[in-house]
């Protein structure tokens, strides 16, 4: 658990094992056995009325929306608060700007400036998307995960004119 509760502070903020098991049993595990239970009573035509699936589809769809939204939320708060990480506020900007341009920056080549794997080194990857303070790389048919402040976008980047059809490059 992580409590952050300073004099001009009063931010709390609980994460542990208790609030992720129980997220995990309720919006994961139960999910799975329940529409395991439709399925195998679908099978043996014993279904609950028709519109009590329906109700039923739907609280599941206003839940996603809900969940998707808290997610959304933790991710914008991850940014802000990585960017509150560095030493003063001239770097915060900084951090906060180049979060947001690589947000502009997707679909387009970054090359990673720290990288455990040899073969990424100095290597043009695909950013397919910022997740919260991750970022998301395509290298061909392999994804890869790395914190933001390890990327540097490719700003002279052409698009390929691999697009085009045969005719168009003929002189």
């Amino acid at each position: 658990m992580r409590i952050v509760n300073e004099k001009y502070l009063s931010l709390v903020w609980s994460w542990d094992t208790y609030e992720k098991n129980g997220l995990q049993t309720v919006y994961d595990a139960n999910i799975r056995r329940l529409v395991e239970a439709l399925r195998k009573r679908a099978e043996t035509d014993q279904l609950p009325e028709e519109e009590d699936i329906r109700a039923l589809a739907s609280e599941l769809q206003q839940a996603g929306e809900l969940l998707e939204q808290s997610m959304n939320n933790c991710l914008n708060a991850a940014q802000e608060v990585y960017s509150f990480a560095a030493a003063d506020n001239k770097e915060r900007r900084k951090r906060a700007e180049m979060i947001e341009q690589l947000h502009e920056h997707i679909g387009k080549p970054v090359i990673l400036t720290q990288t455990s794997v040899p073969d990424l080194e100095g290597k043009q990857l695909i950013l397919e998307d910022v997740h919260g303070i991750k970022a998301i790389l395509r290298d061909g048919d392999d994804l890869w995960e790395a914190l933001v402040d390890f990327l540097s976008p490719v700003l002279d980047y052409k698009p390929s004119n691999s697009h085009k059809n045969k005719q168009d490059t003929k002189p």
